[in-house]
């Protein structure tokens, strides 16, 4: 079995030539996963379980054009691995590059990744001069969403939750009969986390496949 420190030199290789699925095969199904930074980024926040971690993901290729990590300082200590680099994108609605140094922290149990943690200059990754962040958009595109598979998480969802949920704003279910597709608007992404936490194992349990969705910020001049 490989080290801890060589499976996450392999989860950087994988990201830098964009295979995320690779990237997807080294972590726990249970992993939490943490990225430090204002509520206002679409990438920052603690994400829980494989589905939401596809999150990060998702809102780092919406926002970063060309990313380019470079770790050089790894340190190892029974299960866990920190390591140090630099991280730089250019950001699509900004359009200027941005660097910032970078510490990752990886907690490892049975070779997989349960724990992981992302720290690096956020300030730099704000949103250009003049444009405020107002809430997120998420959007899904389910394979396979119809109206009897949609209407029952519905159901099942307001037995646990109020409807609309905390924090959100705007919610439609839209498109062909058999291929609808699901936009919600959320002042935070702290609220939409919570929520997520609640709607995605239901999605789950109704067969939807949902993919990851696609977080972009809304913005107000």
């Amino acid at each position: 079995m490989s080290s801890p420190v060589e499976i996450v030199k392999q989860m950087y290789a994988a990201f830098s030539r964009g295979d995320i699925a690779e990237v997807m095969s080294h972590i726990a199904d249970d992993v939490e996963w943490v990225a430090e930074g204002p509520a206002g980024m679409v990438f920052t926040g603690v994400r829980r379980g494989k589905v939401e971690t596809m999150g990060f993901f998702a809102a780092i290729a919406q926002e970063h054009a060309d990313p380019r990590l470079e770790m050089t300082e790894f340190v190892s200590q029974g299960d866990s691995v920190a390591s140090f680099g630099r991280y730089e994108a250019t950001l699509k609605r900004a359009g200027k590059r941005v660097n910032s140094p970078v510490a990752h922290l990886f907690k490892f149990r049975d070779g997989k990744v349960v724990h992981y943690t992302n720290m690096l200059n956020t300030a730099a990754f704000l949103a250009a001069p003049g444009a405020t962040t107002s809430g997120l958009v998420v959007s899904f595109s389910p394979a396979n969403l119809n109206g009897r598979r949609y209407a029952e998480v519905l159901q099942r969802l307001s037995q646990v939750t109020g409807i609309p949920p905390a924090g959100g704003i705007f919610h439609v279910c839209y498109g062909e009969p058999d291929r609808l597709r699901v936009l919600d608007v959320f002042d935070t992404m702290e609220n939409y986390q919570a929520f997520a936490r609640l709607l995605l194992p239901i999605v789950a349990e109704v067969g939807i496949q949902s993919g990851p969705p696609e977080i972009l910020p809304v913005h107000s001049e």
